[in-house]
């Protein structure tokens, strides 16, 4: 699984799930739905989010979403939710073009699709 969901958890169980430089970062809200993306993934895409959107369902009380970086399109679909997301650093590609430049570096992945 390239993600953990954490349900109804208050905001000291939240600071002991996330990564020591994204703390500084968390709101102060007491309950939480936090998406944390698994640390060895570089930048989450939209199908992983999407994934964990799903199993979520519609409301999910504060919700957020941390990882090492999102790509544009995961970031609008986090949006669209009115998550609140948690990085360690910006990332300014799409999916697609994220999966491009990983096939022209000899990544094991299929070729992406280019509209």
């Amino acid at each position: 699984m390239n993600y953990q969901i954490y349900a109804g958890i208050d905001r000291e169980r939240l600071v002991s799930l996330i990564p020591s430089r994204l703390k500084p970062r968390l709101p102060e809200d007491e309950v939480y739905t936090l998406i944390l993306v698994r640390s060895s993934i570089r930048v989450a895409r939209s199908a992983i989010l999407s994934k964990a959107l799903e199993e979520i369902g519609d409301d999910p009380g504060r919700l957020v979403a941390a990882a090492n970086a999102f790509t544009k399109d995961a970031l609008e679909a986090l949006n669209a939710r009115g998550a609140l997301v948690v990085a360690g650093g910006d990332f300014y590609w799409t999916d697609s073009s994220y999966e491009a430049i990983r096939v022209l570096g000899g990544a094991k992945v299929k070729k992406p699709q280019h509209r």
